[in-house]
């Protein structure tokens, strides 16, 4: 899935040149927590987070007119000053595990979205890409659980949970076979299917009838 389909488009941009007290005031009472720092050509040079504001804002344990003096001491530091340069962006045509992928190497919380040509089009945060993925994934959707099927070895392991869940009359979004040589802490040999019914007992039933073992969970049918 494109990044495209899950970002901000045109968000509130900064300049170099803005001063750090015209952020904060642009800041209060917002919800998002990143601006792009963009020149007058609307090309990317820069990010500013949250916490880089919160490392030069002053105290709010300070005595209040001290703390004011301190606020308009701002009005002469840049934006440049303190923002992250060169930014870390991603192109449009970026996908959603590009992003993740980013997010997790450099522990940022959000992503610039640029053109061939280097120019701001969008942002991309990481709880938009948590978003996606839940729906990409069907998480939290009505009547939606995971099933878990132990590999028996044999071929055709994912065609035949499908044609096993399928012949039952269970709607299947989604099967999902991870790389047990890579992935850290998962199981090996499991096979997980989303199914879209409250009846999880018809889909153990239904499995185990096509010759196939299911992982029990606490709530789940005790496999015989």
């Amino acid at each position: 899935m494109h990044i495209t389909k899950s970002m901000t488009l045109n968000p509130l941009c900064l300049h170099p040149e803005t001063s750090l007290r015209q952020v904060w005031d642009l800041a209060a009472g917002k919800t998002f927590r990143h601006f792009p720092v963009t020149d007058a050509t609307g090309l990317l040079v820069g990010m500013v987070s949250d916490r880089d504001l919160r490392s030069v804002l002053p105290s709010t344990a300070l005595n209040p007119v001290v703390r004011q003096e301190e606020l308009s001491h701002l009005e002469q530091v840049r934006v440049d000053s303190i923002m992250s340069h060169p930014p870390i962006s991603l192109p449009q045509a970026a996908t959603l595990d590009d992003a993740l992928l980013l997010f997790d190497r450099h522990r940022i919380g959000a992503l610039p979205i640029v053109d061939h040509d280097g120019k701001l089009v969008g942002i991309i945060t990481v709880r938009d890409v948590l978003g996606a993925y839940r729906k990409l994934f069907g998480i939290g959707s009505a009547g939606s659980s995971l099933v878990e099927i132990r590999d028996d070895g044999q071929p055709n392991l994912v065609s035949r949970i499908a044609a096993a869940l399928e012949s039952g009359g269970i709607v299947c979004t989604r099967i999902l076979r991870p790389d047990t040589t890579e992935a850290v802490g998962q199981h090996p040999g499991v096979v997980y299917a989303r199914v879209q019914t409250y009846n999880t007992h018809a889909v153990h039933a239904t499995l185990r009838t096509a010759g196939l073992e299911t992982v029990p969970h606490k709530t789940d049918p005790k496999t015989p």
